[in-house]
């Protein structure tokens, strides 16, 4: 009977690790370049995305800057036309209140020639057909005064005329000279208007308006006119 010698494999140690590491290696590289590559290709595709957004984005920048600049245009018309429009009120008020105060001169001057052709009025011939007095201030005044000839067959009359404030100050009369009649004269046919400004003193307290004319004709009469001071003031 002859002896069995026993099989056994003798394997080296360390034989079988290396070629473990170089797969893993091997696997880590292939797995490195696999992400660069997807991460590159989904960087890429990323990038695309916004720039696709952002030429949307400025497309619609683009529109709604078009959209203010149209707005800005049409408010700056809208503004033109209504300083325009508001331009056109104030001329057209002041042109009211122009034809106003024409309507209202025309109705004072036929007023006036409707008194001056009354047949109730007696015509006296040369005279004061009526006085008025505008207070300016306190102190200053304007006066206006017309006088009137015949109107029937008038003829030219002058000569000179003074006009006295009658008053007081310090509870005494006083007259006030205005107007003397060395100074003044007067010449016309129908009528003749004057007015001027004028101040009293301080303290002095009118009552009485007196006008003196003096016709330039042999025989003629000084003609005196009067009025309470109250009654002139407009």
């Amino acid at each position: 009977m002859g002896i069995e010698i026993p099989k056994y494999v003798i394997q080296e140690k360390g034989t079988a690790q290396p070629r473990s590491k170089r797969v893993v290696i091997i696997s880590v590289l292939i797995a490195f370049v696999v992400g660069f590559v997807f991460n590159d290709i989904y960087s890429n595709r990323k990038l695309e995305i916004l720039r696709v957004q952002n030429e949307v984005l400025e497309d619609n920048n683009q529109l709604h800057l078009n959209e203010i600049a149209q707005l800005e245009s049409k408010k700056s018309l809208l503004e033109t036309e209504l300083k325009i429009k508001k331009q056109a009120v104030v001329e057209i008020q002041e042109d009211y209140k122009l034809l106003l105060d024409e309507l209202n001169q025309l109705k004072q001057d036929i007023q006036f020639y409707e008194r001056l052709l009354s047949p109730n009025i007696k015509n006296k011939g040369l005279r004061v057909f009526e006085a008025s007095v505008t207070e300016t201030s306190t102190t200053h005044k304007k006066l206006s005064i017309i006088f009137v000839n015949k109107i029937a067959r008038a003829k030219e009359v002058f000569g000179k005329y003074s006009i006295q404030i009658i008053g007081t100050k310090d509870n005494k009369k006083q007259t006030i000279n205005v107007l003397d009649q060395e100074t003044n004269k007067y010449r016309f046919r129908y009528f003749h208007k004057v007015s001027f400004d004028f101040s009293l003193p301080d303290g002095f307290k009118p009552e009485q308006l007196v006008v003196k004319l003096f016709p330039k004709v042999k025989k003629a009469k000084t003609i005196e006119y009067k009025a309470p001071w109250h009654s002139l003031i407009k």
